[in-house]
């Protein structure tokens, strides 16, 4: 079990994005850790609780109770380092600006289940999706959705070039990776806030399994990080990649606590579920890469890109689950809650319990039953910034369900429509969610799961896997309503 300091760089530190439920209960720990030694801790630690009956180890220690009130004193690492490699000048005199400049005005691709990314060099990052249709006379047309993220950087080459490049370290994949950060500014203005977006691109060393653009994240809304590995780095001792070693915190039980904490087996069970999740879910990602290359395979002016989606849905599958926030309308996270509830199929159906999802992504969102789904972030002060996906409205939802029958030959799903959410100028209409209640026999009693994906712009589909949903199937009506 492991995790890391805070820090913009650690998202996709650990091997699954459980993060929160795998420390949730080490939290008093975590507390302690930040409070009493904050100047050994740096962004770039990654840490292994490990759990023993005796130890002969000597140094700091703190008590940490779990959250179901077992007590364990943990050992501190002594720390020697002052965590002044975070950053550092360049090492050698070619400048990563001089060893990118034949790329200038040259374009990167990267392909999502849904969205897509450009990366120009010296000009624009854009997202967008393609929309391909035939009409009634036999006419083939495009419709693209596009918002650019930053239209320009923020200073000129030759500006960046009189400078010292300023070195920055970040975890990807478990390795530590040196990295320079170009900011590109004056993207289209964001709904929230009325700002321009804003990207920064980090550039790092292409090792042979990463090239082009690896990933893209929202940090902060409107805000994002777009990873760039080049092969044109790689000759720079600047750019030499080092593994990132765990560093171990030793506890030891107290008060007749058992050596290894009773709550790791309700994470190993959301494990087991999240493992399996997963696998659905690249299962659903092969299927539909493998509808979009037949697609693609149909018009013989497509070969460029189909050679560019099939590089880089390569590269997406070679990491793990990669689910970040890049607009505000568009996300996929798979949450477990945290606590047992012997009543949560109560909740379900008289909607008196809200559910969130979202993990440490910058974007969580909310399902209230019989009221609404939203996206939301909210600030340390209290503020929020929210975008509602939709209401409940029973009779819109009956009067769409009577016409698609979205549950027909479907046994153990429900499908509730969410209407009348925040206007989406990109498709000149309110936002609507599908919300699909999934009967689970292989989590735990008690347990939920939610992930939410954006299929088409600005529509989207929110699913809730629970053993509780199995009790529930008999109590809905002819229109998937549930009813006490």
């Amino acid at each position: 079990m492991y995790w890391r300091t805070v820090g913009v760089a650690s998202k996709a530190s650990l091997n699954k994005q459980t993060w929160f439920a795998k420390t949730r209960m080490l939290a008093p720990l975590c507390v302690l850790l930040l409070v009493h030694v904050a100047a050994c801790f740096t962004p770039d630690m990654l840490y292994d609780v490990r759990w023993t009956m005796t130890s002969d180890l000597k140094g700091p220690q703190l008590p940490m109770t779990t959250a179901g009130g077992h007590k364990y004193s943990c050992f501190l690492p002594n720390q020697d380092e002052d965590g002044s490699d975070v950053e550092h000048p360049g090492l050698t005199q070619a400048h990563p600006m001089q060893l990118v400049s034949e790329r200038s005005g040259q374009c990167l691709r990267y392909v999502e289940q849904y969205w897509s990314y450009e990366f120009c060099f010296g000009t624009h990052v854009r997202q967008y999706h393609d929309d391909r249709f035939t009409d009634e006379e036999g006419t083939r047309s495009l419709k693209t959705t596009e918002y650019f993220l930053a239209r320009k950087p923020a200073r000129g080459e030759f500006e960046l070039l009189s400078e010292a490049p300023v070195i920055k370290y970040r975890d990807l994949n478990k390795v530590r990776r040196p990295y320079y950060s170009i900011k590109y500014i004056d993207g289209d203005v964001c709904d929230l806030g009325g700002v321009p977006r804003e990207t920064e691109v980090q550039l790092i060393c292409s090792d042979g399994r990463l090239s082009g653009i690896v990933r893209v994240e929202e940090v902060a809304t409107c805000s994002y990080v777009v990873i760039v590995a080049l092969p044109e780095l790689c000759s720079s001792k600047d750019f030499v990649v080092t593994a990132v070693e765990k560093t171990p915190i030793v506890c030891v039980p107290r008060d007749g606590a058992p050596e290894i904490p009773p709550e790791l087996n309700e994470i190993q069970a959301q494990d087991r579920e999240f493992d399996l999740q997963v696998q659905e879910a690249r299962e659903a990602q092969q299927k539909q890469s493998l509808e979009m290359l037949q697609r693609l395979n149909k018009d013989a002016t497509k070969q460029e890109l189909k050679q560019q989606f099939m590089q880089q849905n390569t590269q997406a599958h070679s990491h793990s689950r990669h689910q970040s926030q890049k607009q505000p309308s568009n996300s996929g996270h798979t949450h477990s809650s945290k606590p047992v509830d012997k009543f949560l199929s109560t909740k379900l159906r008289k909607g008196t319990h809200c559910f969130s999802g979202g993990g440490k992504d910058w974007w969580k969102f909310e399902l209230c039953p019989n009221k609404h789904v939203r996206q939301y972030h909210k600030y340390p002060d209290g503020r929020e910034d929210v975008i509602l996906l939709g209401l409940w409205d029973e009779k819109s939802h009956r009067e769409w369900y009577r016409h698609t029958q979205p549950d027909e030959g479907r046994t153990k799903d429900m499908t509730l429509l969410y209407t009348g959410g925040d206007f989406c100028d990109a498709i000149g209409a309110t936002r609507q969610v599908q919300v699909k209640l999934r009967c689970s026999t292989t989590m735990p009693e008690g347990q939920v799961s939610l992930q939410l994906a954006e299929r088409v712009t600005c529509k989207y589909v929110l699913t809730l896997r629970s053993p509780a949903v199995c009790e529930l199937l008999d109590s809905a009506d002819q229109d998937g309503v549930l009813r006490d």
